[in-house]
């Protein structure tokens, strides 16, 4: 029996947050979702989440801090951000990234491409 892959969806914006995950439980993700880093943090240290992503601009604190503690924990982590402002040095960054709005054949792509190279 195929194990289906675990995203967190840490999205301040509720809306883009049904949408997205909508989206994901589409094509047969399991998806948790938060609102912001203090109720994202508990999850990825005790869920077995396989992906991240994470808004750049939460509420209390940046998706980039999430996204570094989830890498202690061995989860990559993708970003999305509609700060326009700092979209260039977040594509010039480690972690994949996708400025809002972005299509969402390029989102479910990018996914897929990430958790592949987990699983090679």
């Amino acid at each position: 029996m195929m194990k289906f892959q675990h995203i967190l969806l840490v999205e301040k914006q509720v809306d883009v947050a049904q949408m997205l995950r909508t989206v994901l439980e589409h094509y047969g993700y399991r998806v948790s979702t938060a609102g912001g880093d203090e109720d994202g943090r508990p999850i990825l240290s005790s869920d077995s989440v396989d992906l991240l992503i994470a808004d750049v601009a939460l509420r209390s604190n940046t998706g980039i801090a999430l996204a570094d503690h989830a890498e202690t924990l061995g989860i990559p982590s993708l970003l999305i951000s509609g700060d326009m402002e700092r979209w260039e040095t977040l594509e010039a960054g480690p972690r994949p990234f996708l400025a809002k709005p972005f299509r969402l054949a390029e989102f479910t792509q990018l996914i897929s491409g990430i958790l592949t190279k987990l699983k090679a």
